[in-house]
């Protein structure tokens, strides 16, 4: 009855002959599910798609599930590769309904979707300039790791670990794209912290209000205000940096050779279009928060399992002293640390579906199932938990990987930053994460900063919160730690730095 009377006051209606995965929610939930027709799919994703799985064996495992922002076709595994560069199927589209991206305020997620893919030229543009960028990446990991967690010895701190990992990836992303003085500068900072949680929030509260209704109630609802702050500040901030690219461009001078998104936006342009501001705030807005996720999970499973902090430890000491310090070739060099990375994905993943897609026009499947122009598409993720692909998935082996790589052609196929359809975690095709090699050259170098420096425990008597669901899953923001300069391998990190 909820979802009949939410369809007719929204049109936001099932796909016709494909089963609906729904479970009813009971006491306080059954409540909030009058008013949020996808509260089961946020709240307990696990269980739909356990539902989804049991109801579609006629439809060959092909269900649809009802998420905040509308109904989505759910597909099996298998047919990942299927879709995977179907020109018909875009991930853009999905990202474009999921977040009102013509809506005043969503600016900066409309930027980074366009057609013409000029903020992903300007990502691939950055991934090739990792051994420019190196030397800033680590002197802002420096600075801001000592600002978070000190450099008094013998002495414990307490933290909520999710903040000191969101700041401390905003100001590094902030000094790899624009430069040390947004780096340092705490308004910039808080609004790339913020930006993409203010979407996302304004997002799931607009698709609760009749379509109709949105262009009005964008204007009123706090968050949606809030969020057309946060562009207005950020033009605000850059202006005077924009203004004076721009006003050398019609001079004629010599563009700045600065490695920068400003001259990777120039020289990837071609003619097309150039918003320098809504371009950075796009990269923040898609880099910050899912690496600093990735962040705190690794200290969390060091505080679960210390065993694994030596072997962790002696591989970065290694691998540094042998290089001289931080070479672009490094990060690379730490395969244990990259099996732990990818380990982590599978036995924690951040999303239980992936590859999201738009369909632009009718796509019939192999199966002779028809999906529907103008449905979204997303796929299972269920291979980090298949046995047949991931032995004894319960387990976590943060050696699994170190040691797949080491098989017949697995070097390839088994690093952090592969795409597979066992693991969706950067997706798949054409609409892969363009800046995933940034992220996880960022990764390690934090988390190197961070195991050699510092130990690291829990406090005493606390208990580890279980994930939270909210259409992914992420570690419970209240999640506390305790961490304590240690006395060996003061100077491991000063080294020197090789270009």
């Amino acid at each position: 009855m909820i979802y009949r009377v939410y369809s007719c006051l929204t049109r936001n209606r099932p796909y016709v002959g494909i089963p609906i995965a729904q479970i009813e929610q009971k006491g306080i939930h059954f409540l909030i599910q009058l008013f949020l027709p996808g509260l089961s799919w946020m709240i307990s994703p696990q269980e739909v798609l356990a539902k989804g799985k049991a109801i579609s064996k006629t439809t060959d495992g092909i269900y649809q599930l009802r998420a905040s922002g509308g109904y989505k076709i759910v597909l099996p595994r298998r047919y990942a590769e299927e879709i995977r560069n179907n020109e018909y199927m875009t991930f853009g589209g999905s990202c474009k309904k999921d977040f009102h991206s013509t809506q005043p305020g969503f600016e900066a997620m409309l930027e980074g979707l366009r057609e013409d893919r000029l903020v992903i030229d300007a990502v691939h543009k950055l991934v090739q300039n990792l051994g420019v960028i190196l030397p800033s990446m680590i002197d802002e990991a420096n600075f801001s790791i000592t600002k978070w967690f000190g450099d008094k010895e013998d002495e414990w701190r307490t933290f909520k670990l999710n903040d000191a990992a969101v700041d401390i990836v905003a100001r590094i992303v902030t000094r790899a794209t624009i430069g040390i003085d947004f780096a340092r500068n705490e308004e910039w900072i808080r609004i790339s912290r913020d930006h993409a949680v203010s979407t996302f929030i304004s997002s799931v509260i607009l698709h609760q209000v009749p379509a109709l209704l949105r262009p009005v109630l964008v204007w009123i609802i706090p968050e949606c205000r809030k969020l057309r702050k946060q562009v207005a500040d950020s033009k605000r901030l850059l202006a005077p940096k924009v203004r004076a690219i721009e006003e050398g461009l019609r001079d004629g001078r010599k563009r700045p050779a600065t490695a920068n998104v400003f001259t990777w936006l120039m020289d990837v342009a071609k003619g097309r279009h150039i918003n320098f501001v809504l371009a950075q705030m796009s990269i923040s807005e898609a880099s910050i928060h899912s690496t600093s996720e990735m962040l705190t999970r690794m200290i969390i499973q060091c505080c679960k399992t210390p065993e694994l902090v030596n072997d962790l430890r002696e591989e970065i000491a290694r691998v540094l002293e042998e290089e001289g310090g931080w070479s672009k070739a490094a990060p690379y060099k730490m395969k244990l640390l990259d099996s732990f990375m990818r380990e982590i994905s599978r036995h924690q993943p951040m999303g239980i579906a992936g590859m999201l897609r738009d369909v632009r026009r009718d796509v019939k499947l192999s199966n002779g199932v028809v999906l529907p122009a103008g449905g979204l598409v997303m796929v299972e993720d269920d291979g980090v938990v298949d046995p047949d692909v991931n032995p004894h998935p319960e387990t976590f082996d943060a050696r699994r990987y170190l040691h797949l790589r080491q098989q017949p052609n697995g070097e390839a196929r088994h690093q952090f930053v592969t795409t597979s359809p066992d693991n969706l975690l950067f997706g798949l095709g054409n609409n892969q994460c363009p800046g995933r090699q940034f992220a996880s050259n960022e990764i390690k170098i934090m988390f190197s900063f961070m195991l050699l420096r510092y130990d690291w425990r829990f406090p005493p008597g606390f208990v580890l919160p279980s994930p939270v669901y909210f259409e992914s899953r992420v570690a419970a923001p209240i999640t506390m730690v305790q961490c304590r300069r240690r006395q060996e391998a003061k100077d491991l990190l000063k080294v020197k730095i090789a270009a």
